[in-house]
């Protein structure tokens, strides 16, 4: 993560162009993609997980002499100086060599694959890669050099037949880039590796509800988490506490409707920023706010968020009959048939699995209207299907 911190600018990104043709988390060119069996352009289109399997597949060439994080990443910059990360003086570029053509070539095409090839890595690695300039004035002096693609002298930084050392680039790859690097590194579980197989599959507001639902969200352990995650999505009234069924005042502490909200504005879609219930049945935006007036009774506007159906959806927005709750609907009971498989949030004060009998809901779900994928009829399933230790949980059940 600290290679990918310095290689990406930052960003992470398994997308990033350098503008000199390297792209991707370690910054791979179309010389070094066809070595694992890829191509740039295919690189530049994959996932960061996607990704990462060519990442390994390029690390492991040298896989015996990676033995520091400096080493790591000389198999990204020099591989054949890997091995020597512990060894501080050893010179990696040295603008001192010469090369065989003694930096004059006529053709821009053995140009371009001799400058990834050695000695010439060797030679001009060194203006390429001022990060590692940590002698005395070194990174801010500028001079003409050659630039060997180009053919011709341009304003570089560095001295003049400078050298770039392990012990500089080290320092560079430990103080700046490891520490945000470290804090991108995922030191949680997998509880279902299956699960990488879903993404995709379902309108993408369901991943998210159930990656919600791993995390074992209740209101006991959860209440902060839940006001400041899952209210942020909303306007119009917040939840202001957390609170027992039996609380007189429940409205104060309902979040059913932010929960809705917060998945499918993740995802990146419309959605109804009132979180009362009743209105998840409503595809009109419902707002408590006129112009220049306070908040007040909540009323429709003509805006439109959602698309109403007739036939149940994975991953469609439901409304109890009595209008007091809304979820998501994930499938039908595969233990019984005349019972719906939901997911939500405020499900017994948690964010749960619930099988429900087909008469609790209104007979429509609502999807955001900007949402362009597939309707997928309702499939009998069971939670473990989603997640490989989700509970089934009755209304009102706990435990």
């Amino acid at each position: 993560m600290s290679i990918f911190h310095l290689e990406t600018a930052n960003s992470f990104s398994p997308s990033k162009e350098n503008g000199k043709g390297y792209v991707g988390l370690v910054q791979f060119n179309e010389g070094s993609a066809n070595t694992i069996g890829t191509t740039y352009a295919k690189l530049k289109a994959m996932t960061f997980i996607e990704q990462m399997d060519y990442v390994k597949k390029y690390l492991q060439k040298n896989k015996d002499k990676l033995t520091t994080l400096t080493d790591f990443y000389l198999q990204v910059i020099k591989p054949n100086a890997v091995g020597n990360g512990n060894n501080p003086d050893y010179i990696v570029f040295d603008e001192s060599i010469s090369v065989p053509d003694n930096g004059i070539e006529s053709n821009l095409e053995t140009r371009k694959k001799n400058i990834q090839k050695e000695p010439w890595v060797t030679k001009y690695g060194y203006a390429s890669n001022p990060p590692f300039m940590k002698e005395n004035g070194e990174f801010n002096n500028t001079r003409q050099a050659w630039h060997y693609t180009s053919q011709k002298n341009v304003s570089r930084r560095g001295f003049d037949n400078g050298k770039t050392t392990v012990k500089e680039i080290t320092q560079v790859v430990t103080e700046q880039h490891y520490i945000p690097g470290k804090t991108e590194t995922f030191t949680g579980r997998c509880k279902n590796a299956s699960n990488l197989d879903l993404a995709g599959k379902y309108p993408p507001w369901v991943d998210i509800a159930i990656q919600e639902e791993a995390k074992i969200i209740r209101e006991s352990t959860h209440c902060q988490y839940i006001i400041d995650t899952y209210h942020k999505s909303t306007d119009n009234t917040k939840m202001t506490r957390c609170g027992s069924e039996k609380d007189a005042e429940r409205s104060n502490a309902a979040w059913c409707g932010a929960f809705v909200a917060y998945c499918l504005s993740t995802s990146g879609h419309k959605y109804q920023p009132d979180p009362g219930a009743i209105w998840h049945g409503k595809v009109n935006i419902v707002n408590r706010y006129k112009s220049g007036a306070l908040k007040g009774s909540p009323y429709e506007t003509q805006e439109i968020w959602g698309k109403k159906y007739t036939e149940m959806y994975i991953g469609g927005i439901v409304e109890w009959h009595n209008n007091g709750h809304t979820t998501f609907i994930v499938g039908i009971d595969k233990s019984n048939s005349k019972n719906y498989l939901v997911l939500g949030g405020n499900q017994t004060n948690g964010v749960r699995f619930w099988t429900v009998p087909k008469t609790k809901v209104h007979s429509y779900c609502i999807f955001p209207i900007d949402y362009k994928g597939d309707l997928l009829p309702l499939e009998e399933i069971e939670p473990k299907d989603l997640s490989l230790n989700a509970i089934k949980y009755n209304e009102g059940q706990t435990s």
